[in-house]
This record gives structure tokens, C-alpha cells and sequence, in this order.
């Protein structure tokens, strides 16, 4: 079973929206197992910072403030997007779940998209926050395959700050920091060519781009592994007006 786009868009049926229906969070309840440490996909950034920051704080460990080193006249206003995912500023702490936003070592599995958790956020010595910045982060990639850093933590990989560029109107900007997001939530756009075991899925209150709900709705693996958030059969019919989605 899976959820696929026809060629061509058309209204969603009736069908479609018994589907849809069915796998709401008030039938396939998002705070229970499986669906309780699923990522969360949403349709802004504000939302998904939010929920990103609770999950964040519910780790009661001391949160780093990392400010990246932007240069070029207003950089620092530039969207991560611009330089390889790295926030102007981002918050980590011990035990975050991540992302990895940058291709650092593709052929072990160090790409773009990666997941991993933060194990230590290490710091020049004598130095701490709030005023000091990381001099590195020590992430288990669960996926790595490359020679080990450590003996007995084989796929933890020391991330050190990383310098990613762009240009706008013949001016060259950088930015340096850590290529890494937290990963307990993404915007239904950043998701596009990820796939998630059990996603849960938050619609929003509108289309923000053309198909953004059909690339949420088509990140999941099977039907019965995504649950949705409600929202008002007036956004269903929005949802079908774009590309029609279907159970198969």
C-alpha cells in the first residue's frame, strides 16, 4: 500500500478523503507508540522551529547557542538554504536528533539528509558557554561505514565548523558553521526526496507552493505508516484542486 501522484491533477474523490480521514491523529493517536518519536512534518518554518525547540528542551540537558560566522554586507540575513542548510544561529544539545545538511563523505554515508544523534559538544579548553562557541561535535551517524574515530563508538564522527558560499547580484557571501538541523521536525518542501518510516503529517492552514501536500503525503513507505494532523474539509478540497492523491 502507498500514496502516489496520478500524471495529471485532478479533484481528490471520496475515497481519497475516507483515507486521509482515517489516518487523523484522533483515530492514530501521534503521542503514543509508533507514531510518538516520529518526525514531524509541517507546512512553515515557524512551526516546525517550535516544535523542534520543545523537543529540544524535553532532553533537560544545557542548550548551546551556536552562532555561525556570516561575512559579505547582510549575510547573516541570507536563509540557511543559501549555505548548505547552516542556520545564522541554531540551538543542539546532548542526545539531539539531527540531520546532516551538507555531502561531507558520501560513499560512507556521510550525505546530505543523514541522521544522527549528538553525543558530546566538545569545547576549546577553558572555554564555555554562553560566550564560547563548539569546536566541534561529536554525532553518531548510525549509517557511517568509513574507518572509526573511536574505538568503541565506530560510526561517532567528529563534526568541526565548515565554510559553504553563495552569490547574489555579483557579490560573494560566506557563512561558517556546523552543517547540521535538528531532525524532529521539517517543513513538508525540506522533505522532498526524504523518506520517513512514520512520519506525522500537519497540512497547514493553506498551499504555500503547488504540491507541497502531495510531496508530504508521498514520504511515507506504506499508507497505514503516516498519521495527520486534522484539518477542515475545506483544506481537503484545496488539496485535491493541486494534484490528487490517491490510496493504492
Amino acid at each position: 500500500m502507498g500514496v502516489k501522484r496520478r500524471v495529471h491533477p485532478e479533484t481528490v474523490v471520496a475515497s481519497d478523503l475516507e483515507y486521509l480521514r482515517g489516518r487523523s491523529t484522533t483515530v492514530v493517536p501521534a503521542n503514543v507508540p509508533p507514531f510518538q518519536d516520529a518526525v514531524r512534518l509541517f507546512g512553515s518554518n515557524d512551526r516546525v522551529n517550535d516544535f523542534n525547540l520543545t523537543r529540544l528542551k524535553q532532553l533537560k540537558e544545557p542548550v548551546a547557542r551556536v552562532n555561525a560566522m556570516s561575512y559579505g554586507a547582510n549575510a547573516a540575513m541570507l536563509h540557511a538554504a543559501s549555505f548548505e542548510g547552516i542556520e545564522q544561529v541554531a540551538f543542539f544539545t546532548i542526545g539531539a536528533k539531527v540531520l546532516l545538511t551538507h555531502h561531507v563523505w558520501v560513499e560512507h554515508g556521510l550525505a546530505n539528509g543523514s541522521e544522527g544523534i549528538i553525543r558530546d559538544i566538545r569545547y576549546v579548553e577553558g572555554m564555555r558557554p554562553p560566550g564560547a562557541q563548539p569546536a566541534c561535535m561529536l554525532v553518531d551517524f548510525p549509517a557511517y561505514t568509513g574507518p572509526p574515530f573511536f574505538r568503541y563508538a565506530r560510526t561517532e564522527v567528529p563534526l568541526c565548523v565548515m565554510t559553504a558560499q553563495c552569490s547574489y547580484g555579483g557579490h560573494v557571501y560566506s557563512r561558517m558553521g556546523f552543517p547540521l538541523r535538528l531532525a524532529y521536525a521539517l517543513t513538508n518542501h525540506k522533505a522532498q526526496g526524504m523518506t520517513f518510516p512514520r512520519p506525522v503529517i500537519d497540512f497547514g492552514e493553506c498551499e504555500f507552493a503547488q504540491g507541497v501536500s502531495f510531496v508530504a503525503l508521498s514520504r511515507v513507505r506504506t499508507s497505514d505508516s503516516l498519521a495527520i494532523e486534522p484539518f477542515p474539509d475545506d483544506r481537503l478540497t484545496a488539496l485535491g484542486q493541486t494534484k490528487r492523491v490517491q490510496a493504492m
